[in-house]
């Protein structure tokens, strides 16, 4: 987390309906860095930007589907409709409504066939991108 874009969890900006302390924030999470590492300097998000994000966004990259869960605190950091990022015309992001990362197991549990639907939809979707990729 101290060297990675994305890494750093802080509070929600509207405190009202912040779930975790607001003393949790970029310079907590800096201090805990020098501490157990000796890193002082926050990561270079513009240049990890520059280098690994942008280029994904440019025409000449092609055959990328980003997936993402609607529930999944992570997809905000994706390539999404939501997040209005989703601007190269050569590639595409879906979205599985109830999925994300740390929930899937739970959701297909509580509610096995709206998720598995929405996976079953995805699969069939990406296994139609694929093979027009490969033909």
């Amino acid at each position: 987390m101290c060297t990675q874009f994305g890494g750093f969890i802080v509070p929600y900006r509207d405190p009202a309906e912040a779930v975790q302390s607001s003393l949790l924030d970029l310079n907590y999470a800096m201090n805990r860095c020098k501490k157990l590492f000796g890193i002082t300097k926050p990561p270079l998000t513009e240049e990890t930007n520059r280098k690994f994000y942008e280029p994904l966004l440019r025409p000449e990259t092609t055959h990328i589907v980003y997936v993402n869960g609607s529930l999944d605190p992570y997809s905000t950091l994706s390539i999404d409709e939501e997040n209005r990022n989703n601007l190269n015309p050569n590639t595409e992001s879906d979205t599985i409504a109830g999925g994300s990362h740390c929930l899937d197991f739970q959701a297909f549990l509580e509610n096995p066939n709206a998720l598995q639907s929405e996976v079953v939809r995805f699969q069939a979707h990406f296994y139609s991108v694929a093979k027009a990729w490969l033909d």
